[in-house]
């Protein structure tokens, strides 16, 4: 950290620390460095995957987020660059090319607000006008061939449909583990009432087909990501997808743990379902960031919050190295209800002895500190 204190009052861009340990002691020296009046501004250079019709930097926020972006105190401006930039990175063999957006955060200490904004490199080269919505349709790659089959089939009976579905790409909602496709096809319209009503009929059209229950299908306009109505789904996993599917009516992943929907049924449908499953206690449903409640809460499980707080456990030891997993699988939570532990300080070793004569096991005496 002694290179940030040489470029005090001058300031660094850097490129964003994959580490988020490393990119946590950097934040937390530039507020050691703040409170002692030294001023370091920085700037982080972090890659982001653009959103189809998110142009404004608000809409962007709403579905893509950063781990720098929840220290507030010290994030000062975040300015998404419109064009995409050509990157190349050094490699053993040879230069690697690559295009990618970025968006640049700057951090100052002592900062209340952060201001987005977009920031354009050049002048817009083309603007060409879109004719129509566009609707995809997303599912799991190993059902491709049959929904594309089907999808031909909707467009010859219903003129209305998009007459040309573009072959699959890969969804951003994908995993190695969950692959999922994309088929997108154009309407000849814009006009919101139309194309709701047509996406309502492709989702009951694949409802009506027997071979699709089961079968999580999400389909929806591509304005969907933008439109200010929409909700944010989080915390529904891949193999999960099939049980909220039903209620979320028009709906399209953003990433593999997180989509956008416009549920047809209000919040109930989407309660009720997810208190009725245990893996899905710990989703939530949240208004956008740039809606007027400001990513309030929508909708979530009605269950108790200790077993709420046990599946969060339950995820974060899932996410760790085999041995730090069984470790915390196996710690058991003793909670005494309407006692003050300053007015029982010895009340934890009574209960961790008793526990011990109970399983007579030694390893449940609490160890006094020598």
């Amino acid at each position: 950290m002694e290179v940030l204190r040489e470029f005090g009052g001058v300031g660094l861009l850097l490129w964003v620390p994959d580490d988020k340990e490393q990119l946590a002691r950097i934040l937390g020296e530039v507020k050691k460095m703040g409170g002692k009046g030294i001023t370091v501004p920085l700037g982080f250079v972090i890659p982001f995957t653009p959103i189809p019709t998110c142009h404004t930097a608000a809409s962007i926020l709403d579905l893509w987020g950063h781990p720098i972006l929840y220290n507030r105190e010290v994030v000062s401006k975040i300015s998404f660059i419109r064009e995409a930039s050509k990157c190349v990175f050094t490699s053993v063999d040879r230069p690697v090319y690559s295009i990618k957006n970025f968006v640049i955060v700057e951090i100052l200490h002592g900062c209340n607000t952060a201001v987005p904004t977009m920031l354009s490199l050049k002048g817009d080269l083309l603007n060409i006008p879109v004719k129509g919505e566009l609707i995809y349709v997303d599912f799991p790659t190993e059902n491709h061939a049959m929904i594309q089959r089907s999808l031909n089939r909707l467009s010859t009976e219903v003129p209305e449909c998009p007459q040309d579905w573009r072959l699959g790409c890969r969804s951003s909602g994908s995993r190695p583990e969950a692959p999922r496709t994309v088929v997108i096809g154009a309407l000849r319209t814009q006009n919101a009432l139309e194309t709701q009503a047509i996406v309502k009929g492709i989702i009951q059209y694949f409802k009506d087909i027997q071979a699709y229950v089961g079968i999580p299908i999400l389909i929806g306009r591509q304005g969907l990501f933008s439109h200010p109505d929409s909700v944010v789904v989080e915390g529904v996993l891949s193999k999960d997808l099939h049980l909220v599917q039903p209620v979320l009516g028009e709906a399209l992943m953003v990433t593999p743990y997180k989509l956008v929907c416009m549920p047809w049924g209000g919040a109930g449908p989407i309660k009720a379902v997810f208190s009725s499953h245990d893996a899905l206690h710990l989703a939530t449903v949240r208004y956008k960031r740039s809606h007027p409640k400001q990513g309030e809460l929508y909708a979530c499980a009605d269950a108790l919050q200790e077993q709420v707080r046990a599946d969060r456990k339950k995820a974060f030891a899932l996410r760790q190295p085999a041995s730090e997993a069984d470790r915390l699988q196996s710690q058991v939570l003793i909670e005494v209800l309407q006692i003050k532990h300053s007015n029982f300080p010895k009340l934890p070793e009574e209960i961790m002895s008793k526990l011990g004569d109970l399983l007579n096991c030694n390893s449940f005496k609490e160890k006094k500190p020598t």
